[in-house]
């Protein structure tokens, strides 16, 4: 009987080739992961900030008794997609409620620090922030900040608290729109018809529309709108 002395193996080339394919699949499967778990928990962060802000602004809504002219009226998008009340007529701001409701507001929310006008140079807002915008100016005189007893970062526009910004994680990084900046409106969501005159009974706070960039400023890479956020933040699983 003849036998095969012949060994069959791998050369030491073909063995160094293998465990570089290995380690390129798993620093993209690390990577991939990695991702996932980070947008998990800035999404699950969101939720938190948006409930707290709910929660404070239906809270004045209810302890006040009335509603503050401080809104805009919702979009035929908005009535469509959360089945509001049309609600025509002329939404505005005074100047009063606003400042009224931003008081009350920020109070709500547990703020710990105040910037009245230039929150920057205030030291409300990080060193290192996002550009300006037209409704958001870092040192505009016109612009307030407030910092909550969480860390979390309200920036008011020169709108007034009807359109707002919300720094998600407070002066942590990456401070960009759409990864844990995000600006809302305060909206009218509910009226009442008394006689031939409709009035606003309730307000929510919603996602600004994307197509106006003074209003919902361009997102960083890989960040997101405050409309994708609410969609995300509603199909979390805990």
């Amino acid at each position: 009987m003849v036998f095969n002395s012949k060994k069959f193996g791998f050369t030491l080339s073909e063995v160094m080739i293998t465990l570089s394919l290995i380690g390129v699949l798993a620093t993209l499967t690390i990577s991939t992961v990695g991702s996932s778990i980070q947008q998990r928990a800035r999404t699950s962060e969101f939720r938190a900030a948006y409930a707290k802000l709910e929660t404070a602004l239906r809270s004045i809504t209810i302890d006040d008794g009335k509603v503050y002219r401080c809104y805009y009226k919702p979009t035929s998008d908005d009535i469509e997609n959360y089945g509001l009340n049309k609600f025509d007529s002329t939404a505005g701001a005074a100047a009063d409620d606003c400042s009224t409701l931003e008081e009350a507001f920020s109070k709500a929310l547990g703020r710990t620090k105040v910037c009245i006008t230039k929150p920057q140079g205030n030291h409300c807002l990080p060193p290192i922030y996002v550009a300006d915008t037209t409704n958001f100016k870092k040192n505009d005189t016109d612009v307030n900040a407030y910092i909550m007893d969480n860390g979390m970062i309200l920036w008011v526009s020169n709108k007034g608290i009807r359109l707002f910004a919300i720094d998600i994680n407070g002066r942590s990084a990456p401070n960009k729109w759409g990864q844990d900046l995000f600006p809302f409106m305060i909206k009218v969501t509910e009226t009442k018809t008394i006689g031939d005159k409709i009035f606003p009974v309730a307000l929510s706070i919603l996602a600004p529309p994307t197509s106006n960039q003074n209003i919902q400023p361009a997102v960083s890479k890989a960040g997101k709108t405050t409309e994708q956020m609410l969609k995300d933040s509603a199909n979390l699983k805990d």
